[in-house]
């Protein structure tokens, strides 16, 4: 159950991710976009659950992949501290 509801989240965040990007200016499927809302969401998540986000982590977030931030996401719904969504 746990599992099926995490897929159903993680959909949720892609669409989100790709309405960001739209609203940024971006043509939707474009990566650059989806990147930039999948980045935009992992920080909300993060500032939500922890606190301040660092801009050692800020930076780390920019320069990952899109396949890393959705699973950092993912790792969110389950971290007791931020460093447990990075390990």
């Amino acid at each position: 159950m746990l599992a099926e509801q995490v897929k159903d989240w993680k959909r949720q965040w892609q669409d989100e991710a790709r309405k960001e990007g739209e609203k940024e200016g971006w043509k939707a499927g474009e990566k650059k976009g989806q990147k930039k809302g999948e980045s935009t969401i992992l920080i909300k998540q993060l500032t939500h659950k922890f606190g301040t986000i660092d801009a050692r982590t800020r930076r780390r977030i920019a320069d990952a992949s899109s396949k890393q931030l959705l699973n950092w996401a993912e790792r969110v719904l389950t971290a007791d501290r931020i460093e447990d969504v990075f390990g």
